[in-house]
């Protein structure tokens, strides 16, 4: 990853506590983002899903998710990005995205492979 980096994250989840302080700890420089406290569009959700797939951003292991588990077949993925929209929890975190490529989830050995730390 090459060029400005942007976090996004809620504040008050410890997992995305963790991986900001990695992140900081392996001198990668972020724009951070609580999109709790300033919600994605559905553009900025649909670009984020653009990067992968929209089951990888969906965080089906919420407990916001359960009804939605056993009826994934049935369900769009413009569906699944209008639930993300009006449910943030859904939203797996933290995301890192740089340019066309994305981390999901805190991965400590690709923070630091990022800021040059082996």
């Amino acid at each position: 990853m090459r060029g400005d980096k942007r976090f996004y994250c809620w504040s008050k989840c410890s997992t995305c506590r963790d991986a900001r302080l990695a992140l900081r700890q392996s001198g990668i420089g972020f724009v951070e983002r609580d999109f709790f406290r300033e919600p994605l569009t559905e553009s900025e959700i649909r670009k984020l899903c653009a990067l992968t797939t929209v089951d990888s951003i969906f965080s089906w292991n919420s407990p916001s998710a359960r009804e939605y588990r056993e009826r994934r077949q049935d369900i769009t993925d413009d569906e699944l990005i209008g639930l993300m929209l009006v449910e943030p929890r859904l939203i797996r975190r933290p995301l890192l995205v740089q340019g066309d490529e994305i981390i999901i989830g805190f991965r400590r050995a690709e923070y630091r492979r990022l800021g040059g730390a082996g």
